[in-house]
């Protein structure tokens, strides 16, 4: 994280630990791929239907039943629904035009 970002991420988040905002900060491999070549979310990666519906066996190994994963970023994520209950927190949020 550059301290450009830290020093934003500290003005939205002054209680936030700078530990957990360093480790959500980071670039998945997904995201990765998504800035450098990927231009569209990878459907193989949530779900073996038709519909674009997120199967909870694609995003929890073995028998775990609850899990936390952080959002994909930098792309239009498609219309979706889900065969589980998810929850969403917003550490922060930006729209960009």
């Amino acid at each position: 994280m550059t301290d450009i970002d830290f020093f934003l991420f500290s003005l939205y988040n002054k209680s936030m630990n700078r530990e957990i905002l360093e480790k959500i900060s980071r670039l998945s491999p997904e995201e990765k791929q998504i800035l450098y070549n990927q231009k569209k979310i990878s459907m193989d990666d949530y779900t073996s239907s038709e519909k674009f519906i997120v199967n909870s066996k694609k995003l929890l190994t073995g028998d775990k039943q609850i899990d936390l994963r952080l959002h994909t970023r930098f792309i239009d994520f498609p219309e979706h629904s889900h065969d589980y209950m998810r929850s969403c927190t917003y550490v922060r949020a930006a729209s960009h035009t």
